[in-house]
């Protein structure tokens, strides 16, 4: 997309900008590997809310795996689901190795804009900006599986806010990365440290300029995977069957001014604000309803009957 470019080499959008990409794929390992893609969803447009999905599911006699990802964009609003299943089965002695079956989803989302303060006689001299920024995250894992199998999990979501302002620089701000790696042995949790939720409100706050354009740009990533091991020990019983199931969901949102100031630190309410996009950044974004579960999507898909019914073989 085209943009203008400030003498301070900060570039302007021309317009607002929303992009997503989601993915969703994955892998077995019945000696050797056999990867399984399924179609990547990436989509771009100027201003106008956005959503992408992509899903996969995939399955033989001894595995089955099953992805969905999903992210949604509108000004000041990003939300992102992904969502994993995966389960094997070691049929001894129909196979002498053990069996993985791997499930995966990345997703990604950005929203970038540009507003105007316009504070009439103060235009041209600096001013100080505090708002919010709501970030969120939940996490739901289930294991289900016997002593001779292996689980593990990973999940993280990151968000990331930057604004700038050509007369002052650039102030950056990231928080989130809530990271979580499971390990699962037979019925036993290794790992208990799980983080379910990221910080709520973030405090912003930037030194402006009056009438001279503030940059936003908004960006959000989750990333999870499912990895199920059937006789991973080298100990196999007649049946080993493993299933694991993971659901990330990751929300962030504008919150609206806090407040803002002149340069001597005296509130300014006398002012107005445009912006490219149409959004008033001096309110909050509304975030759209959240399924119960990303999980909920591979229901809605009919995939997960499949993960319950290779349970039963066990």
């Amino acid at each position: 997309m085209l943009a203008l470019t400030l003498a301070s080499g900060l570039p302007i959008w021309a317009a607002p900008h929303s992009q997503v990409s989601t993915r969703a794929y994955g892998n077995s390992n019945i000696n050797p590997p056999s990867p399984i893609y399924d179609a990547e969803s990436l989509s771009s447009s100027t201003g106008a809310p956005l959503t992408s999905f992509s899903s996969m599911t995939a399955s033989d006699a001894l595995w089955w795996l099953s992805s969905a990802s999903r992210a949604h964009v509108q000004p000041g609003l990003i939300q992102l689901y992904g969502g994993d299943a995966a389960s094997a089965v070691h049929a001894w002695p129909s196979t002498s190795t053990y069996v993985t079956a791997i499930a995966q989803t990345t997703t990604s989302a950005r929203w970038d804009d540009s507003f105007i303060i316009d504070g009439g006689a103060l235009n041209g001299t600096v001013g100080h900006l505090v708002a919010g920024f709501q970030v969120s995250g939940t996490l739901v894992s289930i294991y289900d599986g016997s002593v001779n199998s292996d689980a593990r999990m990973d999940q993280q979501y990151r968000a990331w806010l930057h604004l700038s302002n050509s007369a002052t620089g650039q102030d950056v701000f990231e928080k989130g990365g809530q990271r979580h790696v499971a390990d699962y042995l037979g019925d036993r949790w290794l790992a208990t440290d799980m983080p379910y939720r990221a910080p709520g409100l973030w405090t912003i706050a930037i030194d402006f300029e009056f009438g001279t354009p503030i940059q936003v740009d908004i960006w959000g990533h989750v990333a999870s995977s499912v990895k199920s091991y059937a006789c991973p020990l080298g100990t196999c019983v007649p049946m080993s069957n493993i299933g694991s199931t993971v659901d990330l969901g990751h929300t962030m949102f504008w919150d609206g001014f806090l407040g803002v100031t002149d340069s001597s630190g005296s509130p300014v309410n006398d002012y107005s604000l445009s912006s490219d996009s149409g959004f008033d950044y001096r309110h909050s974004a509304v975030p759209v309803p959240e399924p119960s579960a990303p999980l909920m999507m591979l229901v809605g898909l009919g995939l997960v009957g499949g993960l319950a019914r290779r349970r039963l073989l066990g």
